[in-house]
């Protein structure tokens, strides 16, 4: 499977999630709606599901890709580091979840 992953600048959870993504050997990108809007119409073509790291980020998600929307709420980024092994475990376990749901 292919995923985008969105959060606020495309540094933090979306690339923790990206990180998780790779190690289960699925293609991912991560894009920030701060620092690269427009890339979310393209890569969202492109992904077949779309991975936003807090609800209020589907805004930012055309409505023709909305389908392709999963919410994985982290909440607010306290981690500021996608390699810190508490939002890696975190995201482990949804994605886990997710792909189990998908099958």
């Amino acid at each position: 499977m292919k995923f985008l992953c969105i959060c606020q600048y495309g540094h933090s959870p979306s690339a923790a999630l990206v990180r998780v993504f790779h190690s289960l050997k699925h293609e991912a990108v991560a894009v920030g709606v701060g620092t690269s809007p427009s890339a979310i119409e393209v890569i969202g073509d492109w992904a077949d599901h779309i991975c936003v790291m807090q609800p209020h980020f589907a805004n930012y998600v055309p409505d023709r890709l909305k389908h392709k929307v999963a919410v994985f709420d982290v909440g607010h980024d306290q981690w500021s580091n996608p390699y810190n092994q508490d939002l890696l475990t975190i995201l482990r376990s949804m994605a886990d979840q997710f792909l189990k749901e998908k099958q």
